[in-house]
């Protein structure tokens, strides 16, 4: 990238409001001087971060698991995911997310991506893990999850087609996977 096409930095703000101060969140009012000296706000929700998981058994198909999601007001089917606690590294919070909401340990992992869900108004980050190797070592928290189940890729992606999963985490992992695979299903 050249000098010219590089994009500039951010500018910082200049004055900060916490709007909110929740257990998981903050909403802030951000004040953020232009270049030609304006004044411009910007709401921003601030997230400590997450993680999914993309946990591969021997026979290539990826556990996906049933949540209750209230904010949009169904359950969803999902790759297992968490938010990162305070100073936890993610390779830590990922294996802790896996054994609470599969009940399955892991042997190799590896990172296949870092992506930002919502960047127009969150600052919430993904890390994307490879989970092989899987151990069965417990079950899933009933109270968390109420169903766990393998599927292969090419069903992921009927489902995806078909909108039986619309979680945006998911829906990048399975397109990670295929690109990766070099799956060409639709």
């Amino acid at each position: 990238m050249t000098e010219a096409t590089r994009p500039s930095e951010p500018p910082l703000p200049v004055k900060q409001d916490v709007v909110y101060d929740g257990r998981i969140i903050r909403v802030l009012v951000e004040t953020f001087e232009a270049g030609d000296g304006t004044l411009r706000r910007r709401e921003v929700v601030a997230h400590p971060g997450a993680v999914a998981i993309a946990a591969r058994r021997s026979n290539g198909e990826i556990l996906l698991v049933r949540q209750e999601r209230l904010a949009v007001r169904r359950d969803l089917w999902e790759i297992p995911a968490g938010t990162l606690e305070p100073n936890e590294a993610p390779l830590d919070c990922a294996k802790r997310e896996l054994r609470e909401e599969t009940g399955f340990e892991a042997e190799n992992w590896r990172v296949v991506m870092r992506f930002f869900t919502s960047p127009g108004f969150c600052n919430e980050e993904i890390t994307l893990f490879v989970a092989e190797g899987l151990c069965e070592v417990g079950s899933y928290d009933p109270d968390e999850i109420s169903e766990c189940r393998g599927c292969p890729l090419d069903r992921l992606v009927e489902m995806i087609a078909a909108g039986e999963i619309v979680d945006a985490t998911t829906i990048v992992a399975v397109q990670a996977l295929r690109a990766e695979t070099g799956s060409e299903t639709p």
